[in-house]
């Protein structure tokens, strides 16, 4: 009872509880129906941890024919060793990861995976390895080396005879899919799928790189992009240039990245894109987009970073998003209240591109503020765009035509609020 209930109440992955599960499993036919999973789980994850250390130990160095052999033998003694193998299933779906980013893989038998697992790290190795002339050792499929995460350099390099087979199957892919989708994500899966039979003869272990991208294709790579794209924003209070922001932005439009990920994906960089852009020209931005998803919401919490305000009292440090904006709307405030005053278009302007960081009672005093500016009669309870309405429909058009100053005021509440 005492292992049963340690299994129960154990928070970790079931790997480490070996011991307990064999003891359950082995003890009553209940036993076994109740954990028998968790001893396959169990099992594969093993597994999985004594090819990684075999590898670690024996694919050091220059990585040669002889070298990958050793590690096929050690990987298959270590299995070997292990207790239960005898209960995992034919077919299974282990986890391995190629380029940073772990991918479910099917395989069809332990042999299979000790294959597929050495191989991935032969291919990590020759993926960071160059040749004398400067080229990888291993032959970039598609656009992979555009699209995922870049790997270390592996300097002892790796032997181009055991990498012949994945360099011919690589090759093969790259002729046989036409160049224009190299780059294209739906049309790589499409080619992968029908082709996957032909590729297979040739290198068997291109089954990675089929379920890489896959995985990059279904999120992985709508992922990368939105961490690239949250990256370019303001991570913290300070002065930042939208105008730069948004160049950096549209840079990334023409990464293989960008082309590679679906129509939806792309409009999560378009879309963010424009929101900078219109703070850049001091338009207020379509803020209701960043109620669109988790990744907007950041979006939108990062923007208010654009709007900042140095501490006179402590030089670099700066207030930010809705105090930044409360405490230009105090410093506004003050002057207002001075006799005679005259503020200009320019002092009021970050009212209008940051409204939405702006509470209700900002938003109606900064409408006040707008009509006493172009001399029209305040509207309470309204948005920027709202006030600049009501500017212009108090200004007729044959009014606009026989009194120049009218006109000039008209002027302005456009420009202002454009």
């Amino acid at each position: 009872m005492a292992a049963v209930d340690k299994l129960l109440e154990l928070k970790d992955s079931w790997g480490v509880a070996a011991e307990s599960l064999n003891s359950v499993v082995a003890s009553s036919l209940l036993g076994e129906r109740m954990f028998s999973f968790a001893l396959v789980d169990c099992t594969s994850f093993q597994v999985s941890e004594a090819i990684a250390k075999v590898a670690d130990t024996t694919l050091t160095g220059h990585v040669d024919p002889d070298k990958v052999q050793a590690a096929l033998k050690s990987a298959q003694v270590a299995i070997e060793a292990l207790s239960g193998i005898d209960r995992l299933g034919m077919k299974r779906v282990v986890d391995i990861a190629y380029r940073g980013v772990l991918c479910k893989v099917e395989v069809n038998s332990v042999h299979e995976q000790k294959v597929l697992m050495l191989a991935n790290m032969v291919k990590q190795l020759a993926l960071g390895s160059k040749t004398a002339d400067g080229e990888r050792v291993l032959t970039p499929l598609f656009c992979e080396s555009g699209i995922g995460q870049s790997v270390g350099d592996h300097t002892c390099g790796v032997s181009a005879e055991v990498v012949r087979s994945y360099n011919t199957c690589r090759t093969t892919a790259n002729e046989m899919m036409p160049e224009a989708g190299h780059k294209k994500g739906h049309e790589i899966r499409e080619f992968l799928r029908c082709q996957a039979d032909t590729l297979y003869q040739i290198d068997p272990t291109i089954k990675l790189e089929c379920a890489w991208f896959e995985h990059m294709i279904a999120h992985g790579a709508q992922t990368r992009l939105e961490q690239m794209i949250l990256s370019e924003l303001p991570q913290k209070p300070g002065k930042h240039c939208p105008k730069q922001v948004a160049a950096r932005l549209d840079e990334l439009r023409k990464t293989d990245l960008f082309k590679f990920v679906s129509s939806e994906a792309q409009s999560s960089l378009s879309l963010t894109h424009e929101l900078v852009f219109a703070i850049s020209q001091d338009r207020l931005p379509t803020m209701s987009v960043c109620q669109k998803n988790s990744f907007f919401r950041r979006v939108g919490d990062m923007l208010a970073n654009f709007a900042a305000v140095e501490l006179e009292d402590s030089p670099g440090k700066f207030l930010s998003g809705s105090d930044a904006i409360t405490a230009i709307f105090k410093s506004v405030e003050t002057k207002m209240q001075e006799p005679g005053c005259q503020v200009s278009f320019e002092a009021l302007r970050p009212f209008h591109t940051f409204n939405w960081l702006m509470s209700k009672e900002q938003v109606d005093q900064h409408n006040a503020w707008v009509a006493k500016v172009f001399g029209g009669r305040p509207r309470s309870s309204a948005k920027s765009s709202s006030s600049a309405s009501a500017v212009k429909r108090e200004a007729p058009a044959k009014d606009t035509e026989e009194n120049p100053t009218k006109k000039a005021a008209s002027d302005k509440a456009f420009n202002y609020f454009k």
